[in-house]
């Protein structure tokens, strides 16, 4: 079943259009690292391989898509297992708003079936206030990330970069921020079968504890971690160290 779901559901996409586009991007003349041509044109005319075909799109307002009655999966007589059974639209017709905020709008108000893309926390309670609406709740495999560019000076000392990481409180970002939707983790691996047990999140961060106590740092605890890595303070200014 793992093997057939995964062939039934990665994109068929036609070579002579897109092996010109596996060359690395450059936008004004600048490359730009892993990014594709592929994920950068314009796609113009479109060409897809689902069981919905372009119809027609407003820039920036609207796009309409319309059921391929040929498609393998919608050609009668064609069967096929429950999770990619014969789609229950004719058409889908998705509408580009400016926010998530007008996008919830639009489905309370009975003008669209579902938000397109992920909304964020401070819309929770018109949801819920809403007649006819369902909050769809999942974890996310798009973890917050606090990375340092070891190329720079001084952030190639890891004490440094130890005492930086512990002047930030995730589980308070995460309660009081992002209104409890998210959970903090020292992994990106965090709530897998892969997330070792020595980093588990219990009391606070088991790598680099939070200097401090629910958001509030303990400013002279901070202070001194900095001392202890080479460096000094003139007045409220960080100075001295080495790169």
């Amino acid at each position: 079943d793992g093997v057939a779901r995964r062939a039934l559901t990665v994109p068929i996409l036609p070579e002579h259009v897109w092996r010109d586009r596996t060359e690395p991007a450059a936008i004004g003349g600048i490359p730009v690292g892993t990014v594709t041509d592929a994920l950068v044109t314009n796609n113009i005319p479109p060409v897809g391989s689902g069981p919905f075909e372009f119809v027609r799109n407003t820039p920036r307002e609207r796009l309409l898509l319309e059921r391929v009655d040929d498609h393998f999966s919608t050609r009668e007589g064609t069967e096929l297992p429950d999770w990619i059974a014969d789609p229950a639209l004719d058409a889908l017709s998705v509408r580009v708003v400016g926010s998530d905020v007008a996008a919830v709008e639009a489905v309370a108000d009975g003008d669209a079936d579902v938000t397109g893309t992920a909304v964020g926390a401070s819309t929770v309670p018109r949801i819920g206030r809403a007649e006819g609406t369902e909050l769809l709740v999942r974890r996310s495999d798009r973890p917050y990330v606090l990375g340092y560019n070891t190329r720079r000076a001084h952030l190639s000392n890891p004490r440094v970069r130890h005492t930086l990481a512990r002047l930030i409180d995730e589980a308070f970002l995460g309660e009081e921020v992002l209104d409890g939707y998210a959970r903090p983790a020292v992994g990106p691996l965090q709530g897998t079968e892969w997330y070792p047990d020595d980093l588990a999140w219990d009391d606070g961060n088991p790598v680099v504890p939070f200097f401090g106590q629910d958001g509030e740092l303990n400013v002279e605890t901070a202070r001194e971690s900095f001392r202890e890595a080479g460096y000094q303070y003139d007045d409220d200014t960080l100075v001295g160290g080495s790169a």
